[in-house]
């Protein structure tokens, strides 16, 4: 037991990489003022955007939490159609029990939530299902409108979340502007309306693309990667919540983290755990390298397949060419800096080993890489390319330059995947 007056936590809920980070949170001053303000302004639909593990979904909640703002949430993948997306919304709508849990105190408003609420049930459970040898399509009831959708979370004052819009196709997209558009109809008639849409580094560019007169009615919020003072801040705030000593491996799991709290987080999670530390500690434990050399070893070892099949896919050749592209470009970016490459830098540092190796193709072969449901590069910001983890780089690394840059632990792990 410990000391009276000393909070005892399990390491599970210090270091957090698969949920979102609530004890040991970072804050962003900057990124936490744009949402509020983007919050505070009624009607304004939402756009956060950065790369995987930057932590978009900690932040959006974290702030709807502050505001007391309740949601709803609808996960895109690759398949998800404009009926798929709305069916879930209306799915999750129909599960809350609008006119039981809406307490307003005005009769007429709830009146009116029963009679949606009512009419969206019946229309969910008529509808039909198709099968086929690949799919199985429910038909869209034409009740189910965005409109009726916005309405309805306006007056529970609900947010609709679309996680990973940059997943679907154009056609859908184009479909999800055209909802974000309703929205901001709804939100002029009706009041406070709204869709927050997370993604990619993208993904405010692609809801102007597919309708431009959204440019003025969307706040796009750039979510970058943590600095290295933010990950050691994690870090450090953990080890004083479990009472441990982390310093000797601090700055390592920094720079094995390229600015990723998900790695951060999975990293300092495994060390400790391999230290004998599962909830804060009486006496304070010295979580050592070696500890966390067995939780790189782990980390790599889960990811080995993943790490071989994203490295491969990238630099396949299908058919004998003048330059092997996958692999000069994934060399020119595991030479530079791991913080990233733009197209201009890229192309100075190939033509050093390949003087006629033409512009075009790396432009061609960066889109191809980029166009992948689970992308070996990233996008960041607006020019730059880097690896989307920081072990595919040591990965590539490892493959494409003989290890030369590698310490000699990540070496050995490597060697042990190809073997």
């Amino acid at each position: 037991m410990m000391g009276i007056g000393l909070a005892t936590y399990h390491v599970h809920e210090i270091f957090t990489p698969t949920s979102k980070a609530s004890l040991n949170y970072v804050e962003r001053q900057d990124l936490h003022d744009q949402m509020y303000d983007a919050l505070m302004t009624p009607g304004t639909q939402i756009i956060v955007f950065g790369e995987s593990g930057a932590g978009k979904s900690t932040l959006l909640r974290r702030k709807l939490a502050d505001f007391s703002k309740g949601s709803i949430t609808t996960f895109c993948t690759k398949d998800s159609t404009y009926e798929s997306i709305l069916f879930a919304a209306f799915d999750e709508l129909n599960a809350l029990e609008i006119s039981e849990s809406f307490d307003s105190g005005d009769s007429q408003v709830v009146a009116s939530i029963s009679a949606d609420a009512v009419l969206v049930k019946s229309a969910l459970e008529a509808t039909e299902k198709t099968s086929s040898s690949t799919k199985e399509t429910r038909l869209l009831p034409p009740q189910l409108t965005p409109q009726r959708l916005a309405k309805m979370l306006s007056q529970r004052q609900y947010i609709w979340v679309l996680e990973d819009f940059h997943k679907v196709s154009d056609e859908v997209k184009t479909s999800i502007a055209q909802i974000l558009k309703v929205f901001c109809d709804v939100a002029d008639i009706s009041g406070d309306v709204r869709v927050v849409l997370l993604g990619a580094v993208e993904s405010a560019y692609q809801v102007v693309k597919f309708d431009p007169e959204m440019e003025d009615r969307v706040c796009e919020i750039e979510v970058p990667v943590l600095t290295d003072q933010e990950l050691s801040e994690i870090i450090t705030q953990g080890s004083k919540l479990l009472k441990v000593d982390m310093s000797e491996i601090k700055e390592s799991i920094v720079d094995h983290s390229s600015g990723l709290a998900k790695v951060c987080h999975q990293l300092a999670l495994t060390a400790c755990r391999n230290a004998g530390v599962y909830q804060t500690m009486e006496q304070e434990v010295s979580v050592t390298p070696e500890h966390l050399h067995m939780a790189i070893k782990r980390y790599v070892n889960s990811s080995s397949d993943t790490l071989r099949e994203k490295f491969d896919r990238a630099v396949d050749r299908k058919r004998v060419r003048k330059f092997d592209n996958g692999t000069i470009i994934l060399g020119a970016l595991c030479a530079g800096e791991k913080s990233g490459l733009n197209h201009a830098e890229l192309m100075e540092s190939i033509t050093k080993d390949f003087p006629d190796y033409p512009s075009s193709n790396l432009t061609t072969y960066l889109n191809r890489m980029l166009d992948s449901d689970d992308p070996i590069i990233r996008r960041v910001g607006q020019s730059k390319y880097r690896f989307s983890n920081p072990f595919l780089r040591s990965y590539a690394q490892f493959r494409i330059l003989g290890s030369v840059q590698l310490d000699r632990e990540l070496q050995d792990l490597f060697k042990s995947i190809e073997d």
